[in-house]
């Protein structure tokens, strides 16, 4: 199964977050044991960075990008046609944030309908089957 990894199961794992940690671990374990081909965008790596950032943690940042890097999780880039498509689909779906739309568009590149998330936002768009 293909499926496409949100930010936040990454942040879960890194910070063994109480109540989501260890469930966001078997996720990337699933991963890295090639029984799910994860695949996060340049985007999802920039949050996992802006969010550590945000909490003054830089030398953890270096730490997770080596990580991620050194695991199995496919990283794709963002084009400017997934922001364009991000930006277009904006005016369907108001309630979702760009960040997210723009993942989408990624994963509808990409052919992925699978993507594993604790953010309710995907539950709204067609063709997305979240799971957590």
């Amino acid at each position: 199964m293909k499926a496409f990894i949100d930010t936040n199961v990454l942040v879960y794992a890194l910070e063994r977050h109480p109540r989501y940690g260890e469930k966001a671990r078997m996720i990337l374990e699933k991963v890295d044991a090639g029984e799910v081909e994860g695949v996060i965008s340049t985007l999802v790596l920039m949050e996992v960075c802006w969010y550590l950032e945000a909490g003054e943690r830089l030398d953890a940042m270096a730490e997770a990008v080596e990580r991620i890097n050194r695991s199995r999780v496919n990283i794709v880039e963002v084009s400017g046609a997934d922001v364009l498509e991000a930006t277009r689909l904006k005016k369907t779906f108001k309630g979702v944030e760009l960040n997210d739309l723009v993942n989408y568009a990624v994963m509808r590149r990409l052919g992925v309908d699978t993507v594993y998330t604790n953010d309710a936002h995907y539950g709204r768009l067609p063709d997305v089957k979240p799971l957590f």
